[in-house]
């Protein structure tokens, strides 16, 4: 069925594994990357025999051809201001360049974080997370409706990726980033809505 390992053996494997991930975690970063992913995540993780949760804070940067490449996953106590700009520090030093626009949550200390450390480049908020977020006071019945509505309004049907707004287009107002049925709706509803716009 499955092969045993002697301890010795797994720690021959642990030390190459080790070695390996070190020297990916302090590559050089050669070329250029315009696009910049970032986000966190908990985890459980064991340290000195204790279970704790870890903030897993993770880089992905876009090649101008388009390709994706994981630049860094680093462990922090929690996801702070300056956890992550500990986190976007390291990458400069490691020779992170020509970012042009981040695609993030909208966690406070992650935005603090990139006006200090990449101030020129210009952000967004991940389409994943805005979606969360408008929907997280309203009622579970409503989901459906408005997560479809949100949907087309955030990529109107027919509408290509390539006619997207380039990043570097003049900002809508805010009235007009919000969706029409969200600025007609009144009460709980309606002002949780536009929150988040």
């Amino acid at each position: 069925m499955g092969q045993s390992f002697s301890a010795s053996s797994i720690s021959v494997l642990n030390k190459g594994l080790d070695e390996a991930l070190t020297a990916f975690a302090e590559r050089r970063l050669e070329e250029p990357y315009p696009y910049l992913i970032l986000d966190a995540r908990y985890e459980k993780v064991r340290e000195e025999g204790v279970i704790r949760s870890r903030a897993v804070l993770i880089a992905i940067g876009i090649h101008e051809g388009g390709r994706r490449e994981v630049l860094a996953v680093d462990l922090a106590p929690r996801e702070s201001q300056s956890s992550w700009k500990d986190f976007l520090v390291r990458l400069k030093d490691r020779g992170l360049r020509g970012v042009e626009f981040v695609v993030s949550d909208d966690h406070a200390g992650l935005k603090k974080a990139l006006t200090e450390v990449l101030n020129d480049a210009a952000g967004q908020r991940c389409y994943v997370h805005f979606l969360r977020h408008a929907l997280d006071d309203l009622p579970r019945k409503a989901d459906d409706d408005c997560l479809q509505e949100l949907r087309e309004w955030v990529c109107p049907a027919g509408r290509t990726k390539k006619k997207a707004r380039s990043p570097r287009a003049p900002r809508p107002t805010r009235a007009l980033l919000t969706p029409p049925a969200f600025r007609s709706r009144n009460g709980r509803q309606g002002n949780a809505m536009r929150a988040c716009f």
